[in-house]
């Protein structure tokens, strides 16, 4: 593959995520990537993941009780997380290809063949160059056998994995039949990949009360399991606010474009993708669809409070409507409704508005913007292009 196709959209943990340039180049890889997971396998999902999770501890899945939350009547777990050390740049792809060109489930033309070679091949890469499309249906291929092993290995226990996390839930009984850590990386070791020692823990559920897992916070009180957006998320969401008030601020940025920020946070946002045209899901409600409570996310609002008695400038018909954005956080009851009935509210889709309200922003946002018949598309791109643009 050409080097000019693609760029590093960004380093997240040391980690490259790549993007293509060229969208007719893109829209060829996830035309294949939509092949091999049809012949292959089921991706990975997360709210899947995280249902299989629920299901493992909990005996009612979508009953809750009086405080909104769900049953816990078997605290006898033993769960087992762990993550597979530098993945993407770890995976074989000379294995990889030779699993997806030998498979007699699966017949590539000449164009495809192409494809697969000049992404698997490409020695810009080491391994496979994560964030495209293509990335995640090659980690599934390349994991399928991992996974049945594991399941066959543990079978006694529920196996949860997405990407490169994975949980093992265990009767705690089983907790002394295995050395987990040994057996886990003997099995990554027969497809070269290592287990991150930093990142394994084996965690009586009843001692312990509380795991981290896809950026979800289990934890249980009494007969309830609680679920919560994990700290260190909500550390990442408190560090953006910071940042959008501090341009608010720093460089007299329009009130229209603090607004629309932190409502992408506290809202379910459907837009599009900066690149495609495929829709893409952000905020909260999106984002953690399946937390039970809003305890955490307070220290989300303490921290606006706080902000916005330094923005002298706000008039009390802003600071009204910014705090309407977080309003059903803040006065949520579990007793009265579940915080699903809430997160299904908080939602906002920029795709059907019209275009006159898409100009609307985008001159609210850049008094000199002049609308020339764009569609409405590249109006959508454009919009979401100067709400984040770094100063």
């Amino acid at each position: 593959m050409n080097s000019h196709n693609y760029t590093i959209a960004k380093l997240n943990h040391k980690r490259r995520i790549y993007s293509l340039n060229d969208k007719e180049l893109d829209a060829d890889y996830r035309d294949l990537a939509k092949l091999l997971k049809r012949t292959f396998t089921h991706s990975s999902n997360r709210n899947r993941s995280l249902n299989q999770v629920v299901r493992a501890l909990t005996p009612r899945l979508y009953n809750m009780n009086n405080q909104g939350h769900y049953y816990v009547t078997d605290l006898e777990k033993t769960v087992i997380r762990g993550d597979i050390q530098n993945f993407f740049p770890s995976v074989n792809k000379h294995l990889l290809y030779k699993k997806i060109m030998h498979s007699n489930r699966l017949t590539l033309n000449k164009d495809q063949r192409k494809l697969l070679s000049d992404m698997l091949f490409d020695p810009n890469f080491a391994g496979i160059p994560q964030g495209l499309a293509i990335s995640s249906v090659f980690a599934e291929i390349y994991l399928e056998e991992f996974d049945k092993l594991m399941k066959l290995t543990f079978s006694e226990c529920i196996y949860i994995r997405y990407v490169d996390d994975f949980l093992l839930i265990c009767p705690t009984a089983l907790k002394y039949k295995y050395n987990f850590s040994d057996v886990i990386s003997k099995l990554l070791s027969k497809y070269q990949l290592t287990l991150s020692e930093s990142k394994f823990s084996v965690i009586p559920f009843e001692q312990s009360k509380q795991f981290t897992f896809l950026g979800y916070h289990f934890r249980h009180e009494d007969k309830s399991m609680i679920i919560e957006i994990d700290d260190s998320k909500i550390a990442k969401l408190q560090k953006r606010i910071n940042s959008y008030f501090y341009d608010y601020l720093k460089f007299n940025s329009s009130f229209e474009k603090l607004y629309l920020r932190l409502k992408n946070i506290f809202f379910g946002v459907t837009t599009l993708g900066p690149t495609t045209l495929i829709k893409q899901h952000q905020g909260i409600p999106y984002s953690y669809p399946h937390i039970t409570s809003f305890q955490n996310i307070q220290f989300l609002i303490n921290n606006i409070e706080y902000q916005l008695k330094k923005c002298i400038n706000l008039n009390s018909i802003e600071l009204k409507k910014i705090r309407k954005l977080y309003f059903p956080y803040t006065h949520f009851d579990p007793k009265k409704s579940e915080a699903v009935q809430i997160l299904l509210k908080q939602r906002y889709n920029y795709l059907n508005l019209s275009i006159n309200q898409i100009v609307y922003l985008l001159r609210a946002l850049d008094s000199s913007f002049v609308y020339k018949k764009q569609s409405k598309s590249s109006l959508i791109h454009l919009l979401f292009f100067l709400l984040y643009q770094s100063k």
